[in-house]
């Protein structure tokens, strides 16, 4: 079998780091109902990103196929515009694209959800470009732990239960295997 491209080994990457904490995330799901189920539907809609399909579009097909609720909508809207890419300054001249689809996938874009995560992860690439070196990684993961932290001020529902934005913290989580993955050609990812 064919090793994957890399980006689809990042996205493999950082759909077993996110499905590894579905439960906890499930647990701190506040907004915009406490249902549960953030973790569990961002692991179904993300899903697709484990078995590569045989072309870009279909594999943008299948995570649309396989949304589910807000935060799988917003995820699979964010990723879907991701695959493809094949260098690292694509896949940062591709995030601002990314994070506008991500926002029209849902009919009230919030602040304080998954949503002000890709704007912060937008800006920090913004002129910059993807990160060179591990100092711009270590300033760029610093600026998203603080905004999934900020979120549980943005949103009245998550400061009464004292907890982060689910959505936002599972992107994190996601983001970091991911960027380590792409950025570092790491081992194949488990099929």
């Amino acid at each position: 079998m064919a090793p994957l491209p890399r980006i689809d080994q990042a996205l493999c990457h950082g759909y077993e780091r996110l499905a590894a904490w579905a439960d906890l995330l499930d647990r701190i799901n506040v907004f915009p109902v406490a249902d549960a189920d953030t973790g569990t539907n961002l692991k179904i809609s993300l899903a697709p990103l484990r078995q590569p399909a045989s072309s870009i579009v279909q594999q943008r097909e299948n995570l649309l196929r396989a949304a589910t609720g807000n935060s799988g909508n917003i995820a699979c809207a964010f990723l879907g515009e991701l695959i493809g890419t094949r260098q690292p300054d694509e896949l940062a001249q591709r995030i601002p694209n990314a994070r506008d689809r991500a926002r029209r996938a849902v009919i009230d874009p919030q602040p304080g959800t998954m949503l002000t995560l890709f704007d912060t992860l937008a800006d920090s690439i913004d002129g910059s470009g993807w990160p060179a070196d591990q100092r711009q990684w270590t300033a760029m993961t610093r600026q998203l732990e603080t905004a999934v932290a900020a979120t549980t001020a943005m949103l009245p529902d998550l400061a009464q239960a004292g907890v982060v934005d689910a959505g936002a913290w599972a992107c994190s989580f996601f983001s970091k295997a991911f960027w380590h993955s792409f950025s570092r050609h790491p081992t194949p990812c488990a099929r």
